[in-house]
């Protein structure tokens, strides 16, 4: 080397030696702080990472593997639900996740994340369908037409297009028809031309805790139901309730209740009070009845309605169980027995008094583990099939793509007109689908790429410590697989500068 060119190498040289842990460190601090808004992170499963665990729990995700043909590394799902931890610094509005995945003989999964621990809820996006894979295939071979809405609602109509747009077809769904629906309820529409309002009423002795939605069917007569209400008062807040009737979509009636007057978490239960709904000479048809709490401490202790056709959608959170004897001393702990149609469900408990084994007709659910989600799927696809489901110590929520009665002479269908999209659909059977939010997954030559953007807003846990899950009905029982090959989190915020100006005007 010349001196020329000593002479100026070597001063180079000290500098970049003396300033690289200073860029180090200020890429770093970058990252942490999320100076520029962004933080990514991801994992290939080929080690451990500090940041973002292995799929768990064990025996539904498999140990991490390493194939040495194609020197790919993976974790394979083989049961459902699954759960992927998350850590980040600070706290982000949302992420974007991309996955790389394969897939065996999987017809529909969705990824989604952990919203809120007490109580438990997740909130699922889709992340594959074979049904809608194939009919945006048949799409673009013309054999179906497909159109798209401002709202990213999509209907997709077998031949040439009889609706102009999603919305003409939610306002006039088809009775003749087979309809499909995936991520949107469509208003109900149920008509029984045998039926006749019948004298008595119906009583619901079941405690019920937090939030709820029921439906009813009257012809010609007057809907009528009081909700008897109790404030168990274990959490610190000021617990409202409301009450909202809808006639599809549009709001005919609200009733409200203030709070009981004690507001700390001193585990002392209200006196009873009720919230009545009496509304006079309404038309035929299907009205939904929808109970609002601020907090899950409110309880409904019981039901007494003039309808008999009422059944709960969606949820069941059932409480008759030893764990809430010491604030509601005269609670009964018998068993329940509800009936429900060809569905899938999920059921959880956090207390060890819930634990316990579901029946499902002759079918056994075991929760075993606190506060892990189980999942049954039907076996057979005649949606007429009532089942029914017994729950020998309460204390579980339930959640559905469907509707729960407690007698089965009170059940019906709401949705007996459209079905929702699972794994038991198939596109032959189908007129019509009505979806949102599905994108088509990126094939790859060894594996495919799906991404899921998710808004971190709407959740109410630490958002420095994220919970993601993976469902995917009915993995385990037709023996089918999703081998996970990386998973990347892309969190996003407003700029530093851009919130210190903020705050600073």
């Amino acid at each position: 080397m010349s001196k020329l060119a000593q002479r100026y190498f070597i001063p180079v040289f000290k500098v970049t030696i003396f300033l690289l842990p200073f860029g180090i460190f200020v890429f770093l601090a970058i990252q942490y702080f999320a100076v520029l808004g962004v933080l990514s992170i991801s994992y290939d499963f080929s080690k451990e990472s500090h940041s973002i665990s292995e799929w768990y729990p064990k025996g539904r995700a498999l140990d991490r593997e390493y194939n040495t043909r194609t020197q790919e590394y993976y974790q394979r799902i083989v049961g459902e639900p699954t759960y992927i931890d998350v850590d980040v610094p600070r706290s982000f509005d949302t992420v974007d996740v991309t996955i790389d995945y394969k897939d065996t003989d999987q017809p529909i999964a969705e990824f989604g994340i952990v919203t809120s621990e007490k109580p438990f809820a997740v909130r699922l996006y889709p992340f594959e369908s074979t049904v809608l894979d194939e009919a945006l295939e048949e799409v673009k071979k013309g054999n179906w037409s497909a159109i798209k809405n401002e709202r990213d609602q999509t209907l997709l109509q077998r031949g040439e297009s009889t609706f102009q747009t999603p919305e003409q077809f939610i306002e006039n769904v088809p009775m003749n028809k087979s309809v499909a629906t995936y991520q949107i309820d469509l208003p109900i529409q149920y008509h029984q031309e045998s039926y006749e309002p019948q004298e008595g009423t119906l009583v619901i002795d079941r405690l019920l805790r937090g939030q709820h939605e029921f439906v009813t069917y009257i012809k010609n007569e007057t809907l009528y139901a009081q909700f008897d209400l109790i404030d168990m008062n274990r959490e610190f807040n000021d617990d409202i309730v409301s009450i909202e009737v809808y006639s599809g979509r549009t709001l005919i009636h609200t009733a409200f209740l203030s709070d009981d007057g004690i507001n700390d978490a001193r585990a002392q239960a209200s006196v009873v009070r009720s919230l009545i709904v009496d509304i006079p000479n309404l038309p035929e048809g299907a009205y939904s009845l929808k109970v609002i709490t601020s907090s899950d401490d409110v309880v409904i202790s019981r039901i007494e309605t003039f309808q008999h056709l009422f059944v709960a959608k969606g949820k069941l959170f059932l409480i008759n169980n030893v764990e809430y004897q010491s604030i509601l001393p005269h609670i009964s702990t018998n068993s329940s027995t509800m009936y429900a149609q060809n569905m899938q469900f999920s059921a959880r408990t956090d207390h060890p008094s819930g634990l316990q084994t579901i029946f499902v007709d002759d079918e056994e659910l075991s929760l075993e583990t606190v506060s892990q989600t189980m999942y049954w799927s039907p076996r057979t696809t005649d949606t007429s099939v009532l089942h029914t489901v017994t729950l020998p110590k309460n204390d579980v929520i339930l959640y559905s793509n469907g509707y729960f009665a407690f007698a089965k002479e009170h059940f019906f269908d709401p949705d007996y007109l459209v079905e929702r999209l699972s794994e038991t659909t198939t596109l032959d059977a189908l007129d019509y689908i009505l979806y949102t939010n599905y994108q088509q997954a990126e094939e790859g030559t060894r594996n495919r790429t799906q991404q899921i953007h998710i808004d971190l807003n709407q959740t109410t846990v630490d958002r420095k410590q994220l919970t993601f899950v993976l469902s995917a009905p009915g993995i385990d029982r037709r023996s089918a697989t999703l081998m996970i090959q990386r998973v990347q989190f892309d969190f996003h915020r407003e700029p530093l500068l851009k919130r210190l100006l903020q705050k600073f005007k």
